[in-house]
């Protein structure tokens, strides 16, 4: 059975869902690698020279021969190269080897490739953004009328109201928190007859790409150096066993981090010889790093719900999603500024992905005999159906070693 695949490229980890039943699907994550739904968004070198995906162990342990979505997410469309390995490498370039690593990774899982895949970019992205980013998806293989785009806060809003009960039209505030930016946008929606769900932007979005969650995961890393003497920043990324040292104890915070989502303090290993064998990390700690930060973004918020003329006896609901929503100060900050409703979503690292994997299912088409093998989308988004040349690089030849016949859908 053809299934939609829809993909959320976050700049600090990517994810995949699954809609296997069309529109009538409950999409569910896909593994992506060591038995996780998310695979972190970063391009290495691997020994051979090759470029890797996520983290692959044999891959390059020299940190300066890897570089991640932090990196290039904020450069696609613009002319920046990026120095990977000694290649001169576009935002472009990158994004193609991750949707590759997506599409090549599910395929081997499900055994086929998908009848249509959606992928989101922030709705703040304009035409080009959203075109380079296209051209990724056909650089990667994806066929004629095989992808859509979609933005991330419509994905979001579906994910939100699937399953739930018709309602009458009404507005949803996308506050995304993620590893790169915070982003927030304005969403109408509604259900058609059908109760399909129809998803539309209003006013004008708005994207801080001057802080999010790898900013928190660094603030971190200080604060473990700093109890450790400087024992951290110290070690040599160019040896091998010193680069290993580092990106398990940056692991470690990061999990520690997310720990403090539902308890008050977290333990972080070190495993440094002669020093303090763990660090104390509490949710305090991250609250006074985030709330200047938070206090900063929230005349930017307060400026999006204006554009889309909502005022505070509107009913409009306020959704978060994003890996560092999960931290309890968040939410409650924007609750007290805006006096309205704040819900944080379930699995918020995950929720763009299944509301894009809603879309992409609604986009392959029924079965039946006799009926043509091509997507019909049955969506009130606004889609951007785009071409796509054939088959291209490596994920070809990935592809033709699983016994696929390519991403046709």
């Amino acid at each position: 059975m053809s299934y939609g695949l829809g993909i959320d490229l976050g700049s600090t980890y990517t994810a995949a869902a699954i809609s296997r039943d069309h529109a009538r699907a409950v999409p569910a994550m896909a593994p992506l690698g060591s038995g996780s739904p998310l695979l972190r968004t970063v391009v290495r070198v691997s020994r051979e020279g090759g470029l890797v995906v996520g983290d692959d162990l044999s891959s390059s342990p020299d940190l300066q021969n890897e570089l991640t979505g932090h990196d290039f997410r904020r450069h696609l469309g613009d002319s920046t190269s990026l120095t990977l390995g000694g290649r001169r490498l576009s935002a472009r370039d990158l994004y193609t080897e991750v949707i590759s690593a997506v599409l090549v990774r599910v395929a081997r899982t499900e055994g086929a490739a998908p009848g249509h895949v959606v992928l989101t970019c922030p709705a703040t992205w304009g035409p080009h953004r959203r075109e380079q980013l296209a051209e990724a998806c056909r650089r990667a293989g994806l066929a004629p009328a095989g992808f859509s785009l979609c933005s991330e806060a419509e994905a979001v809003a579906v994910a939100h109201l699937s399953g739930q009960p018709p309602r009458n039209p009404h507005q949803l505030v996308v506050y995304d928190v993620g590893g790169g930016s915070f982003d927030a946008c304005v969403v109408d929606v509604e259900r058609t007859p059908d109760g399909l769900v129809q998803v539309r932007d209003l006013g004008v979005p708005d994207s801080l790409e001057w802080f999010g969650g790898v900013d928190l995961d660094q603030n971190v890393l200080s604060l473990v150096d700093q109890a450790c003497g400087g024992a951290v920043s110290q070690l040599d990324p160019d040896d091998p066993g010193e680069a290993d040292a580092l990106r398990r104890i940056r692991a470690a915070g990061v999990r520690a981090k997310e720990a403090l989502a539902g308890a008050q303090q977290a333990e972080i290993d070190i495993g440094l010889p002669g020093r303090t064998p763990s660090v104390v990390l509490t949710r305090l700690h991250l609250e006074e790093w985030l709330r200047p930060r938070l206090a900063a973004a929230l005349p930017a918020l307060r400026q999006v719900l204006d554009s889309a003329r909502i005022g505070r006896r509107d009913r409009a609901t306020i959704l978060l999603s994003g890996g560092t929503a999960a931290i309890p100060m968040v939410g409650r900050m924007l609750a007290e500024d805006l006096g309205r409703p704040v819900r944080l979503l379930p699995d918020p690292q995950f929720v763009t992905a299944l509301g894009a994997a809603v879309l992409a299912g609604q986009a392959v088409p029924e079965p039946g005999p006799g009926s043509p093998h091509r997507p019909r989308l049955r969506t009130g988004v606004r889609f951007a159906l785009l071409a796509s040349g054939t088959l291209a690089g490596a994920t070809g030849l990935l592809m033709a070693a699983l016994g696929l016949d390519g991403l046709q859908p």
